[in-house]
């Protein structure tokens, strides 16, 4: 059985609220993300 503590519930709804973007490594290594992509929102949550 499991069980989510306080702490876990915590963590989750923080997570519900950042807003959707994809990461990408472009072709210099360059590490980043991508707020405009198709399916992200900047609003936060699925669209």
């Amino acid at each position: 059985m499991y069980q989510l503590s306080v702490k876990d519930i915590e963590r989750r709804n923080s997570l519900a609220l950042q807003p959707g973007r994809t990461a990408f490594i472009d072709e210099c290594g360059n590490f980043g993300f991508d707020f405009e992509a198709k399916g992200t929102s900047e609003a936060g949550g699925p669209s």
